[in-house]
């Protein structure tokens, strides 16, 4: 594996190579990255790479393809073709063999390409000029990067599809027109200066805003894997507000569901996006486990009456894993997933709505919601669960023999904790 030294080092090598017109050698990585090196030679099952800063080992598997340019002094001819090609002052440039008045023209073209996409990448790195997009469900801006944003829009268009398979998701049809805006940042303070709200701070990785119906998080370059978390966690609440935009949630269903789905085991194949919810959150579980083991869980029907104020990271473990435990029961998930569709459809039989002012931070000034022991009673009730200790033990049962595959795992992403301020 590439150690965290050899991202440095590949990560330096890429801002510099930006700037470079020097003969390289080039890198193509199995992620598309473009990778331009002092020189790259083939070593056993490796390639080393040699940088101005130093060496690099990267094993075959994560390299597509190798171009060998520049200096070929101490290139090893594979065959008398290309022992020809060096005695005549050849190049290997791209993959061709080429005479140095053809290499040097190559070598202007690439510089020339380099020097405009620095310039486009200069015009782009003040959000508010930065790319734009419209998709079939969303519109975007973003001052990533053309190849960083098209990855977002797989991502949630794709997640788009299996909301709308699971939960279906038929807006008003003012929603329908109106496509919900999605902000991908180059870094975490772009965010929070956009936001502008004193609760969108340094602990918040992302946001949905109901008010002005828009998505927000930004690129984590150094760890990739919790954007996609955060993206997929905040955009579980874009989609149920486009079922129902006037619904207020109980926090322990709105979260601990925003947690499952955010949670995607993700591939792509042939460009196509698939997503598996539900991934194993390990830290959540591990929280879990641990205030099993000590009696200092949380009694699930304290869980679900707790106000939004007094849910913190602990309960969010807890209400990720009873969401968790259900979706993976036979006899739970379904009755699981069709009060969910009730609820956020305002449509629970069982209870009657409230509505509430909600003040400006909402477009309609008005929400409705169910009282939290009705939410809580209707669970048990769909379930067909009589009483409450048999259920509980199964809880307790089922998160205590969930078993860790230990370091490394993918699901050891951090999960995202939504901002009081968002939905």
């Amino acid at each position: 594996m590439v150690t965290h030294t050899s991202r440095a080092l590949l990560a330096a090598a890429l801002l510099g190579s930006l700037a470079s017109v020097s003969r390289a050698d080039r890198l193509v990585t199995t992620d598309g990255r473009v990778i331009e090196v002092k020189k790259a030679r083939e070593a056993g099952d490796n390639y080393e790479l040699v940088f101005a800063a130093g060496t690099v080992v990267v094993p075959k598997k994560h390299v597509t393809s190798v171009e060998i340019e520049g200096d070929m002094s101490d290139y090893v001819p594979k065959d008398d073709k290309e022992r020809d090609f060096l005695a005549k002052g050849f190049v290997r440039h791209q993959g061709k063999w080429l005479s140095k008045p053809a290499f040097e023209e190559a070598l202007a073209k690439a510089a020339e390409a380099r020097r405009k996409r620095l310039e486009e990448l200069a015009k782009r790195s003040n959000f508010d000029n930065g790319w734009t997009l419209e998709t079939k469900h969303f519109q975007w801006r973003s001052n990533t990067s053309p190849a960083v944003l098209q990855r977002y829009v797989d991502l949630l268009e794709a997640f788009y599809d299996l909301m709308d398979t699971r939960i279906g998701i038929k807006p008003s049809p003012s929603l329908a027109r109106t496509k919900m805006q999605v902000n991908v940042f180059k870094r975490q303070k772009e965010m929070i200066q956009h936001a502008g709200d004193e609760d969108i701070d340094e602990s918040v990785l992302g946001y949905f805003s109901s008010y002005e119906q828009s998505l927000n998080f930004f690129h984590d370059y150094k760890d990739p894997a919790r954007s996609e978390v955060t993206a997929l966690h905040e955009c579980t609440h874009l989609l149920t507000y486009l079922v129902e935009p006037d619904y207020l949630p109980q926090i322990w269903i709105n979260e601990g569901v925003a947690d499952f789905f955010g949670s995607c085991n993700v591939s792509v194949n042939k460009g196509k996006t698939t997503l598996i919810p539900g991934r194993l959150e390990e830290d959540s579980i591990l929280t879990v486990q641990q205030a099993i083991a000590e009696k200092k869980h949380v009694p699930l029907d304290t869980l679900m009456l707790k106000d939004r104020e007094e849910y913190d990271g602990f309960h969010y473990a807890h209400g990720w894993s009873l969401v968790y435990f259900l979706q993976n029961s036979p006899k739970y998930a379904k009755p699981f997933n069709k009060l969910f569709k009730d609820l956020y459809g305002l449509d629970l039989k069982e209870a009657k709505e409230e509505i509430l002012n909600a003040g400006d931070d909402d477009k309609s000034g008005l929400r409705k919601r169910y009282q939290p022991a009705d939410v809580r009673d209707a669970l048990v009730k769909r379930l067909g669960v009589r009483t409450w200790p048999p259920w509980r033990r199964e809880w307790l049962e089922y998160v205590g023999a969930v078993q860790i595959e230990g370091p490394g795992h993918a699901s050891c992403a951090a999960t995202p904790r939504c901002s009081p301020a968002a939905t």
